[in-house]
């Protein structure tokens, strides 16, 4: 706790003197960062800030205009308070010196008997030599503190911990939207610390100790001390080393997990090229990288549909986040995992589970992905098998799933895919590059093709809407928003561009193969 003016007055030396406080009661516990004893007018000039003037009024008692000037000078020097001695040569401060200390909140006091000077700096100086060496301690705790909790790869809640043992207070760790990461209640309930948080946060009372984790250009989250604290120094000094201590951690975590992702995403590839010699084998690498050998072993890859064309880097650290997001929704699911990259974006993974509802279990990894990311990754799903080398062998089905998945519209999107679910698209798709395809889509939809690019009309959209309909026209005129003739109409036009009938079943199955080839084709 840092020396205040009040401390000073409150000094059996000073308090003897009978000290009145005539202006600026409201700053007394400004900050005194050193005793100034002073019986010139001109002394702001000579001052750094922090200072408390003693005097006898020397310098103005003969010159009445000299005291406001006085007051005037060390407000602008950022003194911390004049106390005056009042005495025979001095009776009574003069009213407009009072009133230009009220003006600007400068602490003035005057002191009603002689008081030894020499023995208040004295006094006060060794207060503050005092407090100096114990932030000095302080720091050095705080420094053997956080540099254990480096040393031992302690996470957010052990450092928050830490820093509320260290400030003797509740401190909360809350991401950019204010939402809590971590918390340690001090004195208070749980329950009481948080209530009403967000809001409570977005004012951001003026007395809360708080830093950013990250650093000002990018930070991630915010640590918070939500209460006044006794000692603002000694906080600030402890939750800015605690925000070091979490972003040190978070950058141990992230290279650990990058290296982690390495060395699984090897493993399997491994799995998928068969190059395990034995069940054995795979089971023992698989346990060496962190998974927990269970009843059941699903293969799946993830997409992300959003994918930039940003940076490489860019691009590493987003699929470095999705694989972060897949290995967290597995084990929200209750599933040990391997995650590793595949291919060049996507990101493979083997889920373990006891669980025999395989749906079920997928289902929920979805669910946490989703709530993760939105609706912007596609999961394909391989074949699951008792044994992890043979399940492992079905990551390229489950990658192939993916990649036919992610050329679904969205209303076609499901949870989780499998290859003998996509049916018809799975096989154009395997098919995409056979030359034989696409001259077969050049014969079914040239003519449309050709009219959509010269005159537009959104003949092919409505075309595709048909066939995934079902040829239902009820049901296509009201998603559509046309009316019944006005349907009617664009589909005798299809009809004639194409010289088929929407009308026969073959010419139909045709053209649907025809559509679903052009769209991934795309």
């Amino acid at each position: 706790m840092t020396v205040t003016v009040a401390d000073v007055l409150a000094l059996s030396v000073v308090a003897a003197a009978t000290p009145d406080v005539l202006a600026g009661s409201e700053s007394l516990s400004a900050s005194v960062r050193w005793v100034h004893v002073a019986e010139v007018g001109e002394i702001g000039r000579l001052l750094e800030g922090g200072e408390l003037v003693l005097t006898t009024g020397l310098a103005f008692v003969h010159d009445a205009a000299a005291a406001p000037r006085l007051v005037v000078s060390l407000a602008d020097a950022g003194a911390s308070g004049l106390v005056v001695e009042l005495g025979a040569h001095l009776r009574a401060l003069p009213d407009d010196m009072v009133a230009a200390a009220r003006e600007r909140g400068l602490p003035l006091v005057a002191l009603h008997a002689e008081v030894r000077f020499v023995a208040v700096t004295q006094l006060v100086h060794q207060m503050i030599i005092d407090e100096q060496y114990r932030h000095i301690r302080f720091s050095q705790t705080v420094h053997e503190a956080f540099t254990h909790a480096s040393l031992e790869n302690e996470q957010a809640p052990a450092i928050v911990e830490r820093t509320a043992a260290l400030c003797g207070g509740s401190v909360v760790l809350e991401d950019l939207h204010h939402r809590v990461l971590a918390y340690t209640a001090v004195g208070e309930t749980t329950a009481a610390l948080l209530q009403d948080w967000e809001r409570r946060s977005r004012l951001d009372d003026a007395e809360w100790v708080t830093t950013p984790v990250g650093g000002a250009e990018a930070p991630w989250a915010r640590l918070v001390l939500p209460l006044s604290a006794d000692d603002p120094v000694a906080a600030r000094t402890a939750i800015e080393r605690a925000a070091q201590a979490l972003q040190l951690a978070r950058m141990i975590e992230r290279e650990r997990f990058g290296l982690e992702f390495l060395a699984q995403g090897g493993f399997l590839g491994d799995l998928a090229e068969g190059a395990t010699s034995s069940e054995a084998e795979a089971i023992a690498a698989a346990k060496a990288l962190g998974l927990v050998p269970k009843r059941w072993y699903v293969p799946v890859v993830v997409r992300a549909r959003d994918r930039g064309e940003g940076s490489r880097t860019a691009a590493q650290a987003e699929r470095r986040r999705l694989a972060e997001q897949v290995a967290a929704a597995a084990r929200s699911a209750g599933c040990s995992v391997l995650t590793g990259m595949w291919a060049d974006d996507d990101v493979a993974a083997i889920l373990a589970t006891d669980s025999e509802d395989e749906d079920a279990v997928l289902g929920d990894v979805a669910a946490a992905l989703a709530r993760a990311r939105g609706d912007t990754a596609v999961v394909g799903v391989g074949r699951r098998d008792a044994a992890l080398s043979i399940a492992g062998r079905s990551i390229p089905e489950a990658a192939h799933a993916a990649d036919v998945a992610s050329s679904l519209p969205a209303e076609r999107s499901r949870p989780f895919h499998r290859t003998s679910e996509l049916r018809i698209h799975g096989l154009l798709y395997l098919l995409g590059d056979d030359q034989r395809v696409q001259s077969f889509v050049e014969s079914e939809l040239q003519p449309l093709l050709t009219h959509e690019a010269s005159r537009g009309g959104g003949l092919l959209d409505l075309l595709r809407a048909f066939l995934r309909s079902g040829g239902n026209k009820t049901e296509l005129s009201r998603r559509s928003h046309l009316s019944r003739p006005a349907l009617y109409a664009r589909l005798d036009r299809i009809e004639r561009i194409l010289g088929v009938s929407l009308s026969d079943p073959d010419s139909v199955l045709s053209l649907h193969v025809a559509v679903i080839a052009y769209d991934q084709r795309r």
